[in-house]
């Protein structure tokens, strides 16, 4: 039987593909990708996008730098800091599953004495408003929130006033919001 019932689709592929094609297109090819959980359906997206990227670029993903950890500040130290103490030099790029492990990432590379953008460059995923703070701003994906608020609302207002309409689905497309956290490679 047919489920019939609204739904709004965020591009989390989409948006590990642009994350993976900007750095890549910089000369960033040994890169540690922080995904989210396996068990999150948005992280695999994101990762199917990251290696959609590398394909176009006919490279393939070392699956040996993918960490599938729970976001946050300090997995993204903890996993930067392991890696590089364990292999220094394995990586000059990190794609991460949100800002909060590219913040943690920043803390790791200040404490391992390492320069973003140049030493590694690295991209987050939500475009917290505290990016243009980091130094360097982080570059990161932009989920334009704006119409997922408008698509909710007027939902919203449809039900509140009874008004009988077919379900819909909406698509929010993410972009890049550049800034200075990717340098090209040397």
């Amino acid at each position: 039987e047919e489920v019939k019932a609204n739904y709004l689709s965020l591009g989390h592929r989409h948006a590990g593909y642009l994350n993976a094609r900007h750095l890549l297109e910089n000369g960033r090819h040994r890169n540690l990708i922080l995904c989210g959980p396996k068990e999150y359906e948005s992280s695999l997206l994101f990762y199917e996008g990251i290696r959609d990227a590398y394909r176009e670029f006919g490279l393939s993903v070392d699956e040996t730098m993918v960490n599938w950890v729970r976001p946050g500040e300090q997995a993204g130290i903890q996993r930067v800091t392991e890696v590089w103490t364990a292999n220094p030099g394995s990586f000059d790029g990190v794609i991460c599953f949100c800002d909060s492990l590219a913040f943690g990432v920043y803390r790791a590379a200040r404490q391992l004495g390492l320069s973003v953008p140049e030493d590694i460059s690295v991209v987050g995923y939500d475009d917290n408003p505290n990016n243009d703070f980091t130094a360097p701003p982080l570059t990161s994906i932009h989920q334009p929130k704006d119409l997922l608020t408008q698509y909710c609302m007027e939902f919203a207002l449809k039900c509140l006033h009874n008004k009988e309409t077919p379900p819909q689905t909406w698509r929010l497309e993410p972009v890049l919001a550049q800034r200075g956290s990717v340098c090209p490679k040397k």
